[in-house]
């Protein structure tokens, strides 16, 4: 809460010197909120923001329509498109006037699909890969080729995890190399 005299001051300084509130609010040392509040009690209107026309405004149709019809159409490719129907301002400026009527894409339900390029089996042990058919898949809709958690996987995993923290603790010197108690376990992974 603020005094009669600062408030008479914030008047003052708004009416007579016609400073900007953020100028009264740095002088006296007050928020910019507070300057605001005491001259919208004092009945002064609030300014008003304009908003000016773009030079883009003649072109948001073309643009809309544009982006509608290609989404991933690229800002500088719209950029030339514009400009030979007469757009004269800049593709720094434009770019974020694409951005704000470009269709955002549709959000996805926690999926995660499986990558385009095919992994070589060899690579991987059959048994611990995820499984990929539908039977295993969980009570949602999985799209082919999605990756879902069947029955195999994280158990099977188990194993190689013990393995990879083992060399870890070894490399750390936190481990001595004697022998594994459980010898058939990595035979099982080396193959």
């Amino acid at each position: 809460m603020i005094g009669r005299a600062v408030e008479a001051e914030v008047l003052r300084l708004h009416h007579a010197e016609h400073w900007p509130i953020g100028t009264i609010a740095r002088q006296l040392v007050l928020h910019h909120s507070t300057v605001r509040r005491v001259l919208a009690q004092a009945g002064v209107p609030a300014a008003q923001k304009t908003t000016r026309p773009s030079l883009a405004d003649p072109f948001v149709p073309f643009i809309t329509e544009t982006l509608k019809q290609y989404p991933k159409l690229c800002a500088s490719r719209l950029h030339v498109m514009v400009r030979e129907r007469g757009y004269r301002g800049g593709s720094d400026h434009f770019r974020s006037i694409v951005a704000r009527f470009r269709p955002r894409p549709t959000a996805s339900r926690w999926t995660r699909h499986a990558p385009s390029r095919s992994l070589k089996p060899s690579r991987f042990r059959s048994d611990i890969a995820l499984s990929t058919s539908a039977a295993t898949a969980p009570r949602w809709k999985a799209s082919p080729g999605q990756i879902t958690a069947g029955s195999t996987g994280l158990l099977e995993c188990l194993p190689l995890l013990r393995l990879v923290l083992r060399i870890k603790r070894l490399a750390d010197g936190r481990e001595s190399s004697a022998p594994d108690p459980h010898p058939e376990k990595v035979s099982t992974l080396v193959d």
